[in-house]
């Protein structure tokens, strides 16, 4: 799409491409035992049919007539006549049943589950799935138990309910042996699942695993699936020349065994790769030459992929009225399919392409019908599981922002920004709160009232992606910024808008976020290893930032410096580091505002509605770390672990910070992990001084171990613990602080996703936590001893922490006056 051309000048609009993969037909030996595969994508899973053992027995020759029909079913799947095939075997199922032959009743049972699925008929296939199930468990047959929760398994995942998917396929995997093509098939669909959760590092090797046992066996057909799907999976992570390889494989193996339906997917796929690559022309020819395959052989799953993909590719020719045509026809197929994530899918692409040809009101009411399925897809999902499909999904959200801001209808816009970030974390925040404000859809007048309760100026933005990308082929990745959105809600309640194109920058804005961070790594800093940045400081990123991200809203800040503003960033601007923000003057944002940041209003909200609480005072609880005894880290792969260097400078920080709350201070030996996870969740304030690192590659376990939350801080080792305090293990303590200090390296830093950064901020704030301070960078030891210590002692004095912080930041850049030494510590959270 090219809205330059439009009336809707310099808006970008972000759009999916479908990647889908097809199942083997069944055959008779697949009938007979094997698994008639199917493979999937991040996009889409399509039928995966699972038949139940056919063994001798005899009572089949009382039912001639029923075997008849059994086979002639056989021949109907596999003709993709489903409808004649269920009516086949439900005639032959009553027989059966007449004759008391149990066995053939479950076979035939999960036969009609597996044509079901073919339908998208998911309801009914679970239902058949499940007796086929109850009477695999009850004569103890194992084979037909793998293959009937096989079936579940891709019922589950074509409705959304993807953990249930991953546990059915485990279940189904502990019930055949190793080594043989149900297995393979197996880890294929596992993968799949992982891979709808966005989960890409565990799909990447079980679908390689499965790649590998498929070859092994001589399976030409398994292997085939297997190189689609990974084809699909180097696709989203943007592995273009990886992907064409294991397409044109896939591709030589259907041809050689005459698979239409295979061609017609692979076709599809490798068109997607071409678009990705912005060869129009080369896609457009594939998804033509797909979709013919698929009306031929009646696969809609894949006819509605390819019109959705073609109305895409005329987006890009600006072919406004072809591409709605085509999504439409797309959408009609996929709601007849009841799969909630294929319509989204085309809901999405119709509302881009409405949105491409001026027609607001109606992209508007597609977009808000696609947001509404994607809200219930994560449904009873474990938190991290829920942050890592929203992360797939927050670019539908970001495409009504734009269709709400060409309306100029500014205020809803930032009801939908709200709702487009931070949906996780909120739901975990707000389960550990009795009663907690929980809002589906956050209000502007919500907003407007906590800005006058914190008698704080709210300033929230939002990314825009470049019109080239296309978000479904990139997984969680994102396209470089065109364009910031920001709204600014005044403590009056006055809510502004204003916008700004970044796309006619010298460099992109991500390149000068990159410059704004220091790492010149000069001094004893509180870091596993510090790389010297060859370039030295960049005042002139400082500067550029400002005027992209200050400027525009300068006359809108408090002219009071104690007055508090309150910025929520979005994706990559979490790694800017507002106070050091300089402006036309050479002064910095620091000496004209207080600052603090937050993740959302939302949870902002949250944290202010929670019980009042007093300053902090000597008084309080409070739990001091300082300079443990280090554990162990190989700095190089093949090196041999050694313990980090101790930092004198944090433990006399944390010495005068015990003091000043009248407190022990853990330190040396004493530190240890064990002990300190044992004492956070009774402090009301936390302060750790050591070292820290931004990922560790530990072996964890339970729940919160399906993802990786990267970021880790030193702690003295026992016999019983590593010494390193993880951000999955933070994640799963309770806690009751009103303020965590982490006084070490990078612990503001993370995986950048729509729930905001991924690290030990959140994790401590989703324990229960109500704000954090932490750092950007690699901190210097000396410089961040004084600005602790002034830390502190503002507060002893009652000002709120965002004010204290300020405090400490001026009268350490007053000593140490280059940005690096100071400005890397920010407060997350509440700010008083």
């Amino acid at each position: 799409m090219r809205l330059k051309r439009l009336k809707l000048a310099l808006l970008s609009g972000v759009l999916a491409l479908w990647l889908i993969s097809q199942p083997l037909s069944p055959t008779a030996a697949a009938l007979k035992g094997h698994f008639a595969a199917s493979d999937a994508t991040p996009t889409r899973i399509t039928a995966f049919q699972l038949a139940p053992q056919m063994t001798p027995s005899p009572l089949l020759a009382q039912t001639p007539e029923a075997e008849f029909l059994f086979h002639q079913g056989i021949e109907q799947y596999q003709a993709n006549r489903f409808p004649e095939a269920i009516a086949a075997w439900q005639s032959a199922l009553e027989q059966y049943q007449q004759a008391h032959n149990i066995e053939r009743v479950g076979l035939v049972s999960n036969a009609i589950a597996a044509a079901y699925l073919q339908l998208s008929q998911y309801a009914a296939a679970i239902t058949w799935a499940e007796q086929a199930l109850a009477i695999a468990e009850a004569q103890n047959n194992r084979v037909a138990q793998a293959q009937a929760l096989g079936n579940l398994g891709i019922a589950y995942r074509d409705q959304g309910r993807y953990w249930q998917a991953i546990e059915t396929y485990q279940r189904s995997l502990e019930q055949v042996q190793t080594g043989t093509a149900a297995e393979a098939q197996l880890l294929g669909l596992l993968s799949n699942a992982y891979s709808a959760l966005g989960d890409y590092e565990r799909a990447i090797p079980l679908q390689t695993r499965s790649l590998n046992l498929a070859r092994s066996l001589g399976n030409e057909a398994l292997a085939a699936v297997a190189l689609r799907n990974l084809g699909a999976l180097n696709t989203t992570v943007g592995n273009y020349a990886a992907a064409l390889e294991h397409y044109q494989a896939s591709l030589h193996l259907a041809e050689l065994a005459r698979d239409r339906p295979g061609i017609a997917y692979t076709l599809q796929n490798l068109g997607v790769v071409y678009h990705s690559l912005d060869n129009i022309p080369q896609a457009i020819t594939y998804y033509q030459q797909s979709l013919a395959l698929a009306r031929a052989v009646s696969q809609s799953q894949l006819e509605a992929a390819a019109l959705s993909n073609l109305g895409i590719a005329y987006e890009d020719l600006d072919d406004y009225a072809q591409a709605i045509a085509m999504h439409r026809e797309s959408l009609a197929i996929a709601q007849a399919s009841t799969d909630p994530q294929a319509i989204a899918t085309s809901l999405n692409n119709l509302g881009h392409a409405l949105l491409g040809a001026n027609r607001l009101d109606e992209a508007q009411a597609t977009l808000q019908q696609a947001i509404e399925i994607l809200a219930d897809l994560r449904q009873n999902l474990s938190d991290l599981y829920t942050l890592s499909v929203f992360d797939t999904q927050v670019h539908t959200y970001n495409l009504l922002q734009q269709v709400l801001v060409a309306q100029a209808d500014y205020s809803q816009a930032l009801e939908v920004a709200e709702q487009g970030r931070t949906r996780a974390l909120i739901n975990l925040v707000a389960s550990q709160q009795a009663n907690a404000p929980l809002p589906a859809s956050p209000a502007i007048a919500d907003m407007q009232a906590l800005a006058q309760q914190l008698h704080s100026t709210l300033v929230e933005y939002s990314t825009v992606p470049n019109d080239a990308f296309k978000f479904q082929v990139q997984g969680k990745r994102r396209g470089q910024t065109a364009r910031l959105f920001i709204w600014v809600i005044q403590p009056t309640g006055a809510v502004y808008f204003r916008q700004l194109a970044v796309d006619t920058l010298e460099q992109p804005l991500e390149s000068l976020i990159a410059q704004s961070r220091s790492h010149s790594g000069r001094g004893l800093r509180r870091s596993i290893r510090v790389e010297p940045d060859t370039a030295a400081e960049t005042p002139q990123g400082l500067q550029a930032l400002y005027q992209v991200l200050i400027t525009p809203i300068q006359d809108l800040l408090p002219s009071d410096p104690k007055a508090q503003v309150i910025f929520i960033p979005h994706e990559t601007l979490f790694w800017v580091p507002f106070a050091a923000l300089q402006t036309p003057d050479q002064t910095y944002l620091i000496d004209h505002h207080t600052l603090s940041i937050a993740p959302s209003i939302q949870l902002l909200g949250l944290t202010h509605s929670a019980s009042p609480a007093p300053a902090l005072s000597a008084r309080d609880r409070a739990l001091v770390v300082g300079n443990p005894t280090m554990p162990s880290l190989a700095l190089s792969p093949g090196e041999p672990p050694q313990p980090l260097p101790p930092l004198p400078g944090a433990e006399q920080e944390a010495l005068t910070i015990a003091q000043l709350f009248q407190t022990r201070l853990f330190r040396g030996a004493a530190a240890t992990e064990t002990a300190i996870a044992a004492q956070m969740p009774h402090a009301r304030l936390i302060h750790l001084a050591t070292h820290g690192l931004l990922d560790l590659d530990l072996p964890s376990s339970g729940e919160l171990a399906q993802l990786h939350i990267p970021g880790a801080i030193a702690l003295a080792p026992t016999a019983e613990a590593d010494g390193w305090l993880t951000a999955t293990e933070i994640a799963s303590l309770d806690l009751s602080a009103d303020l965590v200090v982490l006084s070490a390296c990078d612990t503001g830093l993370g995986e950048i996703t729509g729930d905001g950064i991924l690290g030990l901020s959140r994790s401590l704030l989703g324990a229960g936590a109500k704000s954090t301070v932490v750092s950007l960078w690699a901190v210097p030891d000396t410089p961040t001893a004084e600005l602790m210590t002034t830390f502190y002692q503002a507060l002893l004095t009652g000002q709120g922490k965002a004010q204290a912080l300020r405090q400490a930041l001026l009268k350490t850049k007053a000593h140490y006056p280059n940005p690096s030494d100071w400005a890397a510590f920010i407060l997350i959270g509440h700010p008083n």
